[in-house]
């Protein structure tokens, strides 16, 4: 696990890695009151930060590759494989600790009836689907900023398409059959089904997250970032 061990003491050495783990706890401060979203806008709109985070912190793959970091990699034991889901478990890990520590602080502030095993389930499959999708991301490039830019675009784009700033149901009729494509959908799916209960439909919301996962680290680990 020395690329695990790397990649966490890299992200807990950068401030702007810190602040950004701590920027979700100010949702906490939105009021327990629901619109349009299954769950409370808290809970709702987390998943929006989930995915721009983990958007974020595989950025620093796109560093180590412009260095030459990576062709030292590239020589090494180690397959690119599990240089990719060691990086993943590592973003994973942190994601991880800010989810378990959210869905905490949210439960006691808010006292919501909504049970915190299925949310937290939820949570931790989207992540790991948007870590490793955008890890095969930066997989294709190899200057930050182009990365950067349409990499956040796409982002917006699946918060649109997927039922995130609005209801799948409001988007035209072509769009909504194509919508279960995108992983955000199924965040959305994930939502209705712990608001409601059916835990029949809350498996097959994450496991259709983490098929996304799965497909994103193969996809990314065959083109190296050399």
């Amino acid at each position: 696990m020395t690329v695990f061990r790397y990649a966490l003491k890299r992200m807990l050495r950068s401030r702007a890695t810190l602040l950004l783990l701590a920027l979700p706890f100010g949702l906490l401060l939105l009021p327990a009151q629901r619109g349009w979203e299954p769950l409370l806008p808290a809970w709702h709109y987390y998943g929006l930060l989930l995915l721009l985070l983990a958007a974020r912190l595989p950025a620093l793959l796109l560093v180590e590759r412009t260095s030459g970091v990576l062709l030292r990699v590239a020589s090494s034991p180690i397959s690119h494989l599990r240089y990719l889901a060691e990086h993943m478990l590592a973003y994973g890990a942190l994601l991880g600790l800010q989810i378990g520590a959210f869905v905490g602080a949210g439960m006691l502030r808010y006292r919501d009836p909504v049970q915190p095993w299925p949310l937290l389930a939820v949570y931790a499959a989207f992540a790991l689907a948007a870590l490793a999708l955008v890890l095969a991301w930066c997989s294709l490039f190899r200057n930050r900023e182009t990365s950067a830019l349409i990499l956040f675009s796409l982002c917006m784009l699946a918060m649109m398409l997927g039922g995130l700033l609005w209801p799948v149901q409001a988007l035209p009729a072509a769009l909504q059959r194509t919508a279960w494509l995108i992983p955000t959908y199924w965040l959305g799916e994930g939502y209705r089904t712990v608001a409601a209960g059916d835990h029949s439909a809350l498996l097959a919301a994450i496991g259709m997250l983490l098929l996304f996962a799965a497909a994103g680290l193969l996809l990314g680990s065959r083109r190296r970032l050399n």
